[in-house]
């Protein structure tokens, strides 16, 4: 399954247009969450896979990320909270866009999606700053402006 969704990465220089490379993959991605699903896998080993999934190949565009988590709600008959997360900023995104300008508002929606996905790394996964930077593709000062939002909230 990890060399499955790795592979996926192959499928970006085939394609010069990021949206149908986005539907590629989110059809591909379905297809591997399904053939995870299928398996049964213990708890354990279906959750580390199912992480990897998400968090390994980034969707070009929101939107997408939204529809795959949504989907991924439908096969599993479980609530994975980053769907509802993503369509919350998302709206929020728009509804700034509408304030600052379209091109700000997704700007803006973006990058607190970015920051969600790297408190998800750290609060859930555990991820050290490094490999947070190589998940998210986000800057190291990102990383550590977000863990420190993190601490701060704990306590």
């Amino acid at each position: 399954m990890v060399i499955l969704i790795a592979k996926a990465t192959a499928f970006k220089k085939k394609f010069k247009d990021k949206y149908l490379y986005d539907q590629m993959l989110l059809k591909n991605n379905l297809e591997i969450a399904r053939l995870i699903l299928e398996r049964q896998l213990p708890a354990e080993q279906e959750e580390i896979l199912m992480n990897f999934l998400f968090n390994y190949i980034n969707f070009e565009f929101t939107e997408t990320k939204v529809i795959f988590d949504r989907e991924i709600n439908l096969l599993s008959d479980k609530n994975i909270n980053t769907m509802t997360i993503q369509e919350i900023l998302v709206g929020q995104a728009k509804l700034q866009g509408k304030r600052l300008g379209l091109k700000e508002g997704i700007k803006e929606g973006r990058k607190e999606a970015k920051e969600e996905e790297v408190s998800r790394l750290i609060t859930k996964l555990r991820f050290t700053d490094e490999q947070i930077v190589d998940f998210a593709g986000v800057s190291l000062t990102t990383v550590k402006k977000v863990r420190r939002s993190v601490a701060r909230s704990i306590h």
